[in-house]
């Protein structure tokens, strides 16, 4: 597992050094507009996963109760959501940014290089968060086809 953190390192480096530094930021905020409407979609997606699995169910427990299963589902999908928040508002603050900067600052050899490096290497970030994220809302519907397999096996077995 180490080796492969280390290995999506590495290619978010390459993709920040070699590609971006080539890409004007103007072509690059097409991508945050995309993450803001993918990141706003998905924040509705957990946010109904979660209120319909009712962790507040959790909030009336002792520690040492059981706690069901559709409370272990909803507190598995929350840094699924924080992540998700976390993306929309990057994106929202670096559309809004570079709007501004843009305006402000004129930009010019080294430092326009730096500025879409850096700014690429925050886009593909958020962009490996939101894949995470998307890939987290499948979480729920994957254990519940889980159960139901292990329901209909322990039936079976037991005839």
């Amino acid at each position: 597992m180490n080796k492969f953190r280390y290995l999506l390192v590495f290619v978010i480096l390459a993709i920040g050094i070699f590609i971006f530094p080539h890409v004007a930021i103007s072509k690059q905020e097409i991508l945050v507009d995309l993450i803001i409407k993918v990141s706003s979609i998905l924040f509705g997606i957990i946010g109904v996963w979660i209120a319909v699995l009712n962790p507040t169910s959790l909030l009336g427990k002792l520690p040492s109760e059981n706690i069901d299963s559709k409370t272990k589902l909803a507190i598995s999908l929350t840094p699924v959501l924080v992540s998700s928040t976390i993306v929309l508002v990057v994106a929202v603050v670096m559309r809004f940014v570079t709007v501004y900067l843009g305006e402000i600052l004129f930009l010019t050899g080294v430092l326009l290089k730096i500025a879409r490096f850096t700014y690429g290497l925050i886009l593909t970030i958020l962009l490996l968060m939101q894949l995470w994220s998307i890939f987290g809302t499948l979480i729920p519907i994957y254990r519940v086809h889980r159960k139901q397999k292990i329901d209909e096996y322990k039936k079976r077995t037991r005839n």
